[in-house]
This record gives C-alpha cells, structure tokens and sequence, in this order.
C-alpha cells in the first residue's frame, strides 16, 4: 500500500505534490513517517488514556519542527512540519 501512495500520488500533472489527508494508527503512521511520506503530522495525545500500540512521539517526531502545541483539557494538539534536509 506505501508504495502505491509513493508512485501515484507524489505529484500531479502540474509537478506539483498532491495533499493527502492520513488518519492512521501508530504502524502506518510510522511507516509512512519513516519512509518520507509526511510533510506534516498532526498529533492528538490523550493523557489520561492509556491504550496499546504506544509509540516514541520524540523518535516519531525527531525529522520535525514543531509548529504549534495547545492543551485542552487532558488532551493536547501538536503540528509539527518536515524539516529540510540538513536541518
């Protein structure tokens, strides 16, 4: 499935990169992260469950900037964006 995402939807006719909207669960996520597939993560923590598939956030999140982060409640909302290469 991640390479059909990398071959038919990198980019359209104009050469540009096509958005694409992923919710997905921790597996997915990660390889997609790992295999340079996300531009732009948004994460939803939860810190008052406590449910499987628990993931690395600093590992996921080691090749992005954090953009915004806001708190509402026992939840918190994170943006974080692709850095450049050699950043």
């Amino acid at each position: 499935m991640l390479e059909e995402i990398k071959d038919n939807f990198k980019s359209n006719n104009s050469g540009q990169s096509i958005r694409v909207l992923i919710e997905a669960g921790p597996t997915l996520l990660t390889q997609m992260v790992s295999q340079n597939l996300v531009d732009y993560l948004y994460l939803t923590i939860n810190h008052k469950l406590d449910g499987e598939g628990k993931i690395s956030i600093k590992k996921l999140t080691s090749n992005f900037n954090l953009l915004n982060s806001e708190k509402i409640n026992d939840c918190e909302f994170l943006k974080y964006v692709k850095l450049a290469n050699g950043d």
